[in-house]
């Protein structure tokens, strides 16, 4: 499980340095060499940071593609989403949703964890750290 912060470009930003109001794709990366069924990815954002734009259809996302996590279900919150999927196959797949910088201090970015719901000894978590925002 790895999660990135992008720019509108898809170039990655620098977490110390964003500035308010600037709008942010998240990218969730799930890879496994076998099938995992019924998997939460749970994505908690840092206080400064709110989700927005959660239907693939906004034009600021990339198209879904075949490498593309098919979500069953999304729980969005503003503080974070929780997407419920299953990789039926081993290999890489990605989730995108859009994010946005919305008060400026310095934050806790609180890591990303993937969890198969009915096999707790499949799990990944990664990506703590912190978030300046200007």
């Amino acid at each position: 499980m790895r999660r990135r912060f992008l720019d509108r470009h898809f170039s990655p930003v620098d977490l110390g340095a964003l500035s308010l109001g600037q709008g942010l794709i998240v990218e969730l990366t799930l890879e496994s060499a076998a099938a995992v069924e019924n998997i939460a990815v749970t994505d908690p954002l840092p206080a400064g940071v709110e989700a927005e734009a959660l239907e693939r259809t906004d034009p600021a996302l990339p198209k879904p593609g075949p490498q593309d996590l098919i979500a069953e279900h999304v729980a969005a919150r503003r503080d974070g989403v929780t997407v419920y999927g299953s990789l039926w196959q081993g290999g890489k797949r990605r989730y995108f949703y859009g994010a946005r910088a919305v008060r400026r201090g310095e934050f806790y970015l609180p890591p990303v964890r993937a969890e198969a719901l009915y096999d707790p000894e499949r799990r990944s978590v990664s990506g703590a750290g912190s978030v300046v925002v200007r």
